[in-house]
This record gives C-alpha cells, sequence and structure tokens, in this order.
C-alpha cells in the first residue's frame, strides 16, 4: 500500500514523497532524469519528511548537477543516424507538398519533410521522434503480444488485456484484473530483458507487489531475477 504527496522545493523541482508499508526509514533517490523520490516508512508523517528534505537540500542539489552530466547530449537526427527498428529501416527525405508525413513499406519507414524545411529545425527533430515511435509501436502491437501470449501460455498465466505504450518511467505494469501494459521501448532491450519484464509483469498477476512471494514466483521463469533487474536499470525507456 502507497500514499503519495507531491511537494515544490523551489530550484529543485518537485519532489514526490510516498509512504510505504515494509520500510523501516527513510530513502530519498535522485534518478537519472534528475526526478528526486522520498520513500518514507507507513507511519512516518508527511511533516516529518519534508523537514527531512529541507535538511538535504545540498546533497539533492549534487545529484540532480551528478546526473545532468551523466545524460547524454540530445541527438540531431539525420539519415546518417536514425538506428533501425527490428524490422524498419528509416530514410528521410524532401517534398515538394508543404507539409510532414510518413509512408511505410515493408521493412521501411519513409519520412517526409517540407523542401523548405531544415532537416535539423526543431519541428524536424520533432517528426523524426514521433516517426519512431510510432514505427516502434506499430512493431510492438505485432511482436510484444505476440511474446507475451506465449510466455503466459507457456508459464500458465491468464491474462485479461495487453496494451502497448509509450510510458516515460516505467518499463511495464499490471492491473488487478490482469490487464498487461508494456512500454513500446522495450523494442529497443536485448530479447533477454524484454522477455524479463514481461514475465515480471506477468508475475504480478499473482502477486500484486514486490515482497518475497512475488520475487521467488519470478525466479521460477528467469535466472536471478534481482540480477536482471539491476541490468535493466543501465537502459532509458527515453531515446
Amino acid at each position: 500500500m502507497t500514499k503519495e504527496r507531491r511537494l515544490f522545493l523551489g530550484e529543485i523541482g518537485e519532489v514526490s514523497i510516498k509512504k510505504r508499508k515494509g520500510i523501516k526509514r527513510m530513502s530519498l533517490k535522485v534518478n537519472q532524469k534528475g526526478d528526486v523520490v522520498l520513500n518514507i516508512p507507513f507511519l512516518l508523517s508527511f511533516r516529518e519528511a519534508e523537514k527531512f528534505l529541507y535538511s538535504k537540500l545540498e546533497w539533492i542539489k549534487k545529484g540532480q548537477l551528478k546526473m545532468a552530466e551523466k545524460r547524454p547530449s540530445k541527438i540531431i537526427y539525420s539519415n546518417e543516424n536514425i538506428p533501425p527498428t527490428h524490422h524498419h529501416e528509416f530514410i528521410i527525405q524532401k517534398t515538394k507538398k508543404g507539409r510532414f508525413f510518413l509512408k511505410f513499406s515493408t521493412g521501411l519507414c519513409e519520412i517526409f519533410i517540407p523542401e523548405e524545411e531544415e532537416i535539423s529545425s526543431d519541428k524536424s527533430q520533432q517528426v523524426i521522434s514521433k516517426s519512431i515511435i510510432e514505427t516502434l509501436r506499430k512493431e510492438a502491437k505485432i511482436v510484444l503480444v505476440k511474446r507475451t501470449k506465449e510466455l503466459a501460455e507457456l508459464n500458465g498465466f491468464f491474462i485479461n488485456e495487453i496494451r502497448i505504450k509509450n510510458m516515460k518511467s516505467r518499463w511495464g505494469s499490471c492491473s488487478i484484473k490482469g490487464n498487461v501494459n508494456l512500454n513500446l521501448h522495450l523494442m529497443r532491450l536485448p530479447k533477454h530483458l524484454s522477455d524479463y519484464v514481461i514475465l515480471h509483469e506477468l508475475a504480478h498477476t499473482r502477486h500484486h507487489n514486490h515482497g518475497p512471494s512475488f520475487w521467488n514466483e519470478l525466479n521460477k521463469y528467469v535466472n536471478d531475477a534481482r540480477a536482471l533487474s539491476k541490468e535493466l536499470r543501465l537502459w532509458s525507456t527515453e531515446m
């Protein structure tokens, strides 16, 4: 069970304070994007949590700066550096039609940009980025859905619906009703990690938390779930 409150701390930005059962002490983290999360014992008051945060402002600033230095610089997409997906390559082409559009064919996604528009412009880059997302979504609706059904049937899991989403910070989720949500960016992961995420969510159809029973269940289907979870943290849901 989790209760959450959000607090805005000036130059730090928004902080998420989460009450969690089963933990005995406060845990403060700054993630790769610079977001700040404070997990606290369920019986601790939000007021005490806020006092703790104010005492850690300098530590948080240093953590956000460290994460900002680690983040790669923004990629400017061109024909030379758009990575292919599992089933499509990309070609950027100029068009006289005066508008942006996509054209899919077997193994190819063509991105058409108006002649008067520079490929490096913000608008063109947004279109190219969205084109990659839509291509990943198109593939994921076939590949990930099929793989999830295979793993569910192989291991005796019941699932209701499988949905493909573009999630910013989660690789997947599972509802109590057995609806499995998968991040389309799983298409960018090595197969053993995308399978791990799928099995992770399937295990949640039986255990709706991350307690010992959940990890014991997951370890029936993967080799060393904790190690795979750690490896997954090296990847980002952002391109």
